[in-house]
């Protein structure tokens, strides 16, 4: 994979942070705290999955600039 490869991914993950604000990821009413809890930890596995695949395809792979562009 190339640097766009990532960069791309990177983008698409963090536009799903986004996505799920809609949905309650960063601001809920209280009865609907579990699933906002639920949803943003499903997010971080997925962006962490992701990035420990890209970092065994690549041993220069940079994780922190990859967090830092999914949004994290």
């Amino acid at each position: 994979m190339t640097k766009k490869d990532y960069e791309k991914i990177a983008s698409v993950l963090n536009l799903g942070k986004i996505e799920c604000a809609a949905y309650g990821f960063e601001i809920a009413p209280a009865s609907a705290r579990a699933y906002m809890v639920g949803a943003r930890e499903q997010w971080l596995e997925l962006v962490n999955r992701v990035s420990a695949v890209m970092a065994d395809d690549n041993p220069r792979f940079d994780r922190a600039k990859f967090l830092k562009a999914c949004g994290l």
